[in-house]
């Protein structure tokens, strides 16, 4: 989804990065679990547009340069990186975490307790339009947190459920073609 152009979020420090103010406490606790689990490191939490324009143009030129079309590199950039404007990190609500196994596989466990969801788990690139992330987490609260986990849904499917009880039918918010 495009962020709007009034939006402003309240930033902090955790390390080298900014977070949104709203995640920070959570993100710590989070943290403070992991760290007997193994290795982990943050690679990124808030981003600005330039940097997210960088990492677009980088991964384009990658796949441009192994021989994919335009359209093609287009496509296939689609499925791992937002176009610039529309990534959770602009929000600093988004945390990626680089990490081991067992410290992955604790966080897609556990980390609704704290507030963030694995926001695009396996099996369900076709709904999330995003390629499994093992290392993506959003903050959404810790209520909304433990009902995706309880439930076993993705942000878009369970905005789908919303919209259907809504009685706007089904399919709005995890189409594609909505998204940007």
């Amino acid at each position: 989804n495009s962020l709007h152009e009034d939006y402003e979020v309240e930033l902090v420090k955790y390390g080298s990065h900014d977070i949104a103010a709203d995640a920070y406490d959570s993100l710590v606790a989070m943290i403070n679990q992991i760290k007997s689990l193994g290795y982990y490191k943050v690679t990124s939490i808030h981003r600005s547009m330039g940097t997210q324009q960088y990492i677009w143009n980088n991964r384009m030129s990658g796949y441009l340069a192994s021989g994919y079309s335009k359209e093609g590199a287009y496509t296939a950039v689609l499925q791992s990186v937002a176009i610039p404007g529309t990534s959770e990190h602009h929000l600093g609500l988004a945390v990626d975490l680089s990490a081991g196994t067992t410290v992955h596989n604790w966080l897609a466990q556990n980390s609704w307790r704290y507030g963030f969801i694995l926001r695009y788990p396996p099996g369900k690139t076709a709904i999330t339009g995003i390629v499994h992330e093992p290392w993506h987490f959003r903050y959404v609260g810790h209520e909304l947190a433990k009902e995706l986990y309880d439930l076993g849904l993705t942000m878009e499917e369970y905005m789908d459920m919303l919209t259907e009880q809504a009685g706007y039918g089904a399919g709005t918010a995890s189409d594609p073609k909505n998204s940007n």
